[in-house]
């Protein structure tokens, strides 16, 4: 019969393990250093003009005309270089705002009551969390569901 012993020496763990957080913490620092160097703290889905066209309730022309009308009222939309010319990046807000501008109503305009989602399940775990704020993130970010401006 072959027996084997495995000898723990807890002190060696927690060296292993302080090395880890210093690590961790060091790498962290760092990343975070270079995001702010290169001004990229931030990350949010970015859409093109023609491209909000696209979405319910705009058409080119509806885009284009607002567009012009916020521009001219001192709104400012954030603008990237794509190639030779600059081409409008509208974020999520820019276009719940050009919805509002053409006075689409919202879905608390519509409706008086809020409503309520309940995730539950009896086991431990993450399951609960990733579904709750990946049900969150579609709600609000879906392009159909812009022109609600949900608040969650």
């Amino acid at each position: 019969m072959l027996r084997c012993f495995v000898s723990v020496n807890t002190k060696q763990i927690y060296r292993v393990a302080e090395r880890s957080e210093h690590m961790l913490t060091l790498l962290t620092k760092q990343i975070k250093e270079q995001k702010e160097e290169l001004e990229e703290t931030t990350y949010f889905q970015t859409y093109a003009k023609a491209a909000v066209a696209k979405l319910p309730k705009l058409t080119r022309a509806s885009v284009d005309y607002a567009v012009t009308e916020m521009e001219e009222q001192g709104y400012t939309f954030l603008k990237k270089p794509a190639g030779t010319s600059i081409k409008y990046a509208m974020s999520l807000q820019n276009i719940i705002d050009i919805y509002h501008h053409r006075g689409v109503p919202k879905y608390r305009d519509r409706h008086d009551e809020a409503f309520t989602i309940f995730v539950g399940n009896l086991k431990g775990g993450v399951s609960k969390t990733v579904s709750s704020v990946s049900l969150a993130h579609g709600l609000r970010a879906h392009p159909h569901l812009l022109y609600e401006d949900l608040r969650i």
